[in-house]
């Protein structure tokens, strides 16, 4: 006979896994990009449009900077508009004013490209401190993801019961 707490404890760890997974490759990624582009060689480029984009989402009002810029690398003309390697959606829009602002329309910027992928790009390399935020959020999913795990194979040793015994307990004495 099978456990239904265990299995909806199952069914949470593979969500919750397959998520940390996800999370893994992006902020792995958005790390990888974020040390290599301090390698790359430059192109001259051009800001075509500057502004900041916002809306509103069940959390609240958001605020992005949007830059779009254009740069010539060999013979090919390319476009692009990432500034650097994760910028979240900002909570105020001065914060996003200020990583748009030093980009007005008609600006040159140096472009920072990949030599073996020229239509990936950043006007700003190297790590910066957001990146903090999905590297936290992975770390949460995976030790969420090992709680649950450790929940399913142990299951005569289940952590919240023995938890909610002992705050039971606690607060009798009271």
């Amino acid at each position: 006979m099978t456990n239904p707490d265990n299995n909806a404890r199952l069914c949470g760890f593979f969500l919750v896994a397959v998520i940390g997974v996800w999370l893994t490759l992006s902020t792995l990624s958005a790390w990888y990009l974020s040390l290599a582009s301090l390698h790359w060689p430059t192109a001259n480029g051009q800001v075509i449009t500057s502004e900041v984009d916002s809306g509103t989402t069940t959390l609240g009002d958001w605020w992005a900077p949007s830059v779009k810029y254009k740069y010539r690398v060999g013979a090919k003309n390319l476009q692009s508009d990432t500034i650097r390697f994760y910028i979240p959606l900002l909570r105020d829009s001065a914060a996003a004013e200020a990583i748009r602002s030093p980009y007005p329309p008609g600006k040159l910027v140096s472009v920072y490209y990949d030599p073996d992928h020229p239509d990936r790009c950043v006007l700003e390399p190297g790590i910066r401190q957001a990146i903090w935020i999905p590297t936290l959020a992975t770390l949460m999913f995976w030790s969420t993801a090992g709680f649950l795990y450790y929940e399913v194979t142990h299951p005569g040793s289940r952590l919240l019961p023995r938890l909610a015994l002992a705050m039971r307990r606690l607060h009798s004495q009271d």
